[in-house]
């Protein structure tokens, strides 16, 4: 009883996640096309360094959202609104990367740095689903199935990276060319807003359960 109406909602959460991973694949191509940022004579900030602003974001985000922001919207921002809310971020952050694309393929100069917004602006969507959905499959599962919801849980991120090979697939090739472009890019945005709008639909309609035991009267 407390593992079907968990999976309704997880099973609108993998397309977050083929966009979430792109992070380390199709951003780090893009960045090739852009001009590193030089610190100094022997290190230079280029795609793959920036990827360090994932976990660096994280550590500032979720303390900010846990202690600051969470508590001041207090029972407005349930769990399933800030997953909610977090796929429609993350929507929103390949908007930036597709206008960034289209202007490297107007052949626009644009410094690496330019990322540092979008990766700002998915980091956040990963704090509210990815931390938030945690805690939801941990609090919502009986007791008894807590392992089981965990496992689906993990299967979304599986599922997510199906769905990017899904679309690699039909989308013209793993190239370069077909997976580094402002088409693409809002290809990914597209899926995860409307999958967004049937989230919140579903989300709506679920009952929170509440699990803790029952005391026994003395």
């Amino acid at each position: 009883q407390s593992v079907l109406p968990v999976l309704s909602i997880f099973i609108l959460i993998p397309p977050f996640w083929a966009m979430f991973d792109q992070h380390s694949s199709t951003w780090i191509l893009q960045a090739k096309q852009m001009i590193p940022w030089k610190i100094s004579e022997g290190y230079v900030i280029g795609g793959e360094e920036m990827q360090s602003l994932n976990p660096a974001f994280v550590m500032i985000l979720v303390p900010l959202l846990t202690g600051v922001v969470y508590p001041l919207g207090g029972r407005f921002i349930t769990p399933l609104r800030r997953i909610g809310l977090g796929m429609l971020v993350a929507g929103s952050s390949y908007l930036v990367v597709a206008w960034i694309q289209q202007q490297l393929a107007g052949g626009a100069q644009m410094s690496v740095l330019w990322q540092t917004l979008p990766y700002l602006i998915l980091t956040t969507a990963e704090v509210l689903v990815s931390t938030t959905g945690l805690e939801f499959a941990y609090t919502q599962a009986a007791p008894t199935m807590k392992s089981t919801i965990m496992s689906f849980w993990l299967l979304t991120v599986a599922a997510g990276n199906g769905l990017v090979a899904l679309i690699t697939k039909f989308g013209g090739g793993a190239s370069h060319d077909s997976s580094v472009t402002a088409g693409r890019f809002l290809l990914y945005a597209l899926v995860t807003f409307a999958a967004t709008v049937v989230f919140v639909i579903v989300a709506s309609r679920y009952r929170y359960r509440d699990l803790r035991p029952v005391s026994k009267p003395a």
